[in-house]
């Protein structure tokens, strides 16, 4: 659709779900993950949808694809590599992997034995954000794991897996990382506030800051930014319906 939310267009049509869009850097292509041949798998088509294609072949679970900022590789989650796909999904290893963008080429990045979902590079390709499962008491329940004694935090780590750091370091449940076009800033949903709300922090943990000061109903989530980072589009609850918003950065709607 046009950026105020005009014109429209369907781009997937099937009876499967289909999730998680990202553009390419040239805007030609976009990335996404679909059930439509049973398993989550990813799949690339033309911005105008015509020509979807199925990159991944693994039949497990296989999700939250994003590109590289030079469009030559495609990030993504799967258990592919999990000892045993017949424990809860809780228990599976949910690692990041890499491909070309033809899908061929699949490097593992990490071996966090956990859950790591939402990888994102930043925007020079040196590091990668990503929302990971720890196994520490937090005062929220992980609503995704439905599991007691998890708490998912937000982590930046270099682009080839090393030197994690744990940024939003908090008992709440926190996630969905989106990295402002500098790459200096990190937005991220959390409910530390008794209700998940958008807050950015530093890159390097430092100046963490609530965006809005919603209404205590209001749940929101899966942020992104603008490319001139002005401003961050995100997904909005509000009484049981779930809309598209954008706020200034600046926390201004």
């Amino acid at each position: 659709m046009n950026a105020d939310g005009t014109n429209v267009v369907r781009l997937t049509n099937n009876a499967g779900v289909d999730v998680g869009p990202h553009f390419s850097p040239d805007g030609s292509k976009i990335v996404f993950s679909s059930e439509r041949d049973g398993s989550p798998e990813i799949y690339v088509m033309n911005a105008d949808g015509s020509k979807q294609t199925r990159l991944t072949k693994l039949n497990v679970d296989t999700s939250h694809p994003s590109w590289s900022p030079d469009g030559t590789r495609i990030i993504f989650c799967s258990n592919k590599d999990t000892p045993d796909r017949g424990l809860d999904w809780w228990d599976q290893y949910h690692d990041i992997y890499t491909m070309r963008a033809d899908g061929s080429d699949i490097r593992r990045v990490t071996d966090f034995h956990t859950v790591c979902t939402f990888p994102v590079y930043s925007p020079d390709g040196s590091k990668i954000a990503f929302r990971k499962v720890i196994k520490t008491p937090g005062f929220y329940d992980d609503p995704s794991l439905t599991l007691s004694g998890t708490n998912s935090e937000v982590f930046v780590m270099n682009a080839d897996g090393t030197n994690e750091q744990n940024l939003s370091k908090s008992a709440a449940y926190d996630g969905w990382p989106a990295w402002s076009p500098d790459g200096k800033k990190i937005v991220f949903g959390s409910n530390r506030a008794m209700v998940t709300q958008l807050y950015i922090v530093n890159v390097d943990g430092s100046h963490l800051a609530r965006l809005l000061n919603d209404r205590e109903t209001d749940e929101d989530t899966r942020p992104a930014w603008s490319h001139d980072g002005k401003k961050i589009a995100f997904t909005r609850m509000r009484n049981g319906t779930m809309d598209i918003y954008v706020v200034d950065v600046s926390g201004k709607p």
